[in-house]
């Protein structure tokens, strides 16, 4: 698509005036502070042809972003802009854009989609691992009356650490309590806890992990001083009516464990029905026609590098130390992720083009009420919700909305179809290892 564009005058005007004053900042000028040097000064020293190239390279982004919104326009890649000449003092300024939009996808007319949807179910034992869960979390620790440290007993300890007879920064603590087992101490401080008795102390031999953080210590041979206080265990509550008033706001056992199956159902469903969406847009893209430009899937797959970059770099882990352990070059990774992106790319072309034959529209009324609704819990919603439907993220949020009215309605008209059984593989794999297997291959394939 080309996009020719004029710039009003005045818009021309502001922007020289603008980039001026960025100019001044940097410009010197002897006789001049530096920042201080006047507009004139700065026209006269640069030029006046000069002066219009930088404030045009300068403001050129924000004017072909304004004409895109204007156009409604969306490019899948960089523009081709060009212009014949620079404005005149008082003139507009005319350039063109030649963009790449997305295609349209073509559909069949009899277009009729079937998806499996497996049944909502709730994992056996489930319900019994929650009431444990509380359980575990409404108990009380109680002093072990006699007895040596167990596993899964909670010591309370006194240690302290050195190194070559000098005490390690931070290797010491008092009254610290740590069920045994949870690994939350370096070591074998913990294993070396099990089969004391309180009051008795121990000498631990420590080697640190030559990895391990303070990097004074790492891989050194240390020696704790461990003293067992006292044993503590967790006394779990019985599973009885007074247990479910005490946890929750229902009377009775019967009543929580109705509970908590009802919400694991729910939970159940909306995952169900969240696959159903997914595996019914799949369904469409299947179905549609179109080439897929190598732009789209691109921007698919920068977008999901940079998201796994910002995670790893969330743990700590930079990229090139993710790609070196994986084996993996950037160039495998961005073949690895293509072909969902580029089915991605082809599943919203496919929507689009459902959603312009049947009609669907967003009224500004549904649009400003889900902006609004969106916007409740930020800290000034009105102010929000004003700023996103007066500017021009208002008509991606239409879009979006569009685009999720339209797989709501082939959702509804799509055809579940159950999960295949076991017993329904098993066969299939036997019809096709028969004598016929070429024939039933061909035929299984249309």
């Amino acid at each position: 698509m080309r996009l020719s564009v004029e710039v009003p005058a005045d818009d021309v005007r502001h922007a020289v005036a603008h980039t001026m004053r960025h100019l001044a900042q940097d410009l010197r000028v002897p006789g001049f502070r530096k920042g201080k040097v006047p507009p004139h000064v700065v026209r006269a020293r640069m030029g006046e042809e000069a002066v219009m190239a930088e404030a045009v390279r300068e403001h050129l982004p924000a004017w072909y972003s304004r004409a895109l919104d204007t156009a409604r326009v969306e490019p899948i890649d960089r523009p081709e802009i060009d212009y014949d000449a620079l404005p005149g003092e008082g003139e507009p300024f005319r350039f063109t854009a030649t963009v790449a939009v997305p295609p349209a996808a073509e559909l069949p007319e009899d277009l009729r989609l079937e998806a499996v949807r497996p049944e909502a179910t709730v994992p056996e034992g489930l319900v019994e691992q929650e009431l444990e869960r509380l359980r575990s979390e409404a108990g009380e620790l109680a002093p072990v009356e006699d007895g040596t440290a167990e596993l899964g007993q909670f010591a309370l300890i006194d240690f302290a650490g050195t190194v070559s007879g000098r005490p390690i920064k931070d290797g010491s603590a008092s009254d610290y309590l740590v069920q045994l087992g949870s690994g939350r101490l370096v070591g074998g401080i913990e294993q070396s806890v099990i089969g004391m008795r309180p009051g008795e102390t121990r000498h631990v031999p420590v080697t640190f992990p030559a990895d391990y953080g303070p990097k004074a210590i790492a891989g050194k041979q240390a020696e704790f001083v461990v003293t067992l206080k006292e044993l503590k265990q967790r006394v779990l509550p019985d599973l009885d009516d007074e247990f479910a008033r005490n946890v929750s706001e229902f009377d009775t056992l019967e009543a929580l464990r109705a509970d908590i199956e009802t919400r694991a159902r729910e939970a159940a469903e909306a995952q169900v029905d969240g696959h159903w969406r997914t595996a019914v847009l799949r369904a469409l893209g299947e179905q549609a026609q179109v080439d897929v430009p190598p732009a789209m899937a691109d921007a698919r797959i920068r977008e999901r590098l940079s998201q796994a970059e910002r995670s790893l770099a969330q743990r700590g882990v930079a990229f090139d130390t993710f790609l070196q352990t994986t084996g993996r070059s950037v160039d495998q990774l961005v073949a690895e992720l293509r072909p969902e992106a580029e089915a991605e790319a082809r599943q919203e072309l496919a929507l689009k083009a459902y959603a312009d034959r049947t009609g669907i529209t967003i009224s500004d009324e549904e649009l400003e009420d889900f902006v609004r609704e969106e916007t409740a819990s930020e800290k000034d919603p009105a102010g929000t919700a004003e700023k996103i439907l007066s500017g021009p993220a208002a008509e991606s949020v239409r879009d979006d909305l569009r685009l999720r009215r339209a797989l709501d309605r082939l959702v509804e008209i799509a055809t579940p179809l159950p999960p295949p059984t076991a017993e329904t593989t098993a066969e299939t794999a036997l019809q096709g290892a028969g004598p016929d297997a070429e024939e039933s291959e061909s035929g299984s394939t249309s």
